[in-house]
């Protein structure tokens, strides 16, 4: 299999109606649950990830377009045709690959845009970064899955250590992107609404001359309650692609 750290074989070939917070035992509404309309499939494919199957032959594969994101990359609790990477598929030429885990760290997510740059020659990144408390598990003989710590409690983190993990990921990603133009985003309340703590972040950008734009208020939220729906997908990906235009 070419780029095999792109796996998620949990996942492989899986096909799920609810997962995570999109359950009625786990949603944040349950009537707004059991009243949204939309029939939601997690379908996988063959690399556990929530997307079309890939080429099998690197050269297809070099030269387009990777999102790399959590759950609201992943898309939870909306249709697979509606969430933001898969939006894109109909605005720019390019192949769209879609490179999400729900309950993704910030560590799992600059690690996986550091193998794209090395491997897949990739000409852009659109990259949604998530909570800054997450964490994973240590050890490097654990699945990716496996290694997930969802809900690391906030008040058991310092805030001045998530910065400066931030831009740690930062510099990993600066060694291996350097034909890669990177576009960054940020989910709702990323930072679980510590300004200052997210001010040191869009500064660090702003020093990098980094492309971003801060996260967006949701216009509307998926079946889960928590995760946004089709047309907050839709604004995030009209801002990626202003970005570049």
């Amino acid at each position: 299999m070419i780029l095999d750290e792109l796996y998620l074989g949990h996942f492989a070939d899986e096909a799920y109606s609810h997962t995570g917070l999109d359950t009625a035992e786990q949603c944040l509404d349950r009537a707004h649950f059991y009243n949204y309309k939309k029939l939601v499939i997690y379908q996988h494919n063959s690399r556990g990830f929530r997307d079309d199957e890939w080429p099998s032959d690197l050269i297809q594969i070099y030269n387009n377009i990777w999102c790399v994101g959590d759950s609201f990359t992943m898309g939870l609790g909306q249709p697979q045709e509606e969430i933001w990477p898969y939006l894109l598929k109909d605005l720019v030429p390019e192949l769209i690959f879609n490179v999400s885990l729900n309950g993704a760290s910030n560590d799992w997510i600059s690690r996986k845009i550091a193998y794209i740059c090395a491997f897949a020659q990739p000409k852009r990144i659109f990259v949604q970064w998530t909570y800054l408390h997450r964490r994973e598990h240590p050890d490097y003989n654990l699945s990716d899955e496996d290694r997930r710590l969802h809900y690391v409690p906030s008040d058991i983190v310092d805030p001045n250590v998530d910065s400066r993990n931030f831009e740690n990921f930062m510099k990993n990603i600066d060694l291996l992107s350097r034909h890669t133009e990177i576009v960054h985003s940020f989910i709702p309340d990323f930072a679980e609404c510590n300004s200052e703590q997210e001010q040191k972040i869009y500064n660090e950008l702003e020093k990098r001359k980094a492309l971003y734009f801060p996260s967006i208020t949701p216009l509307d939220r998926s079946r889960d309650g928590h995760h946004y729906d089709v047309m907050t997908a839709a604004k995030y990906a009209e801002n990626y692609l202003s970005k570049i235009i």
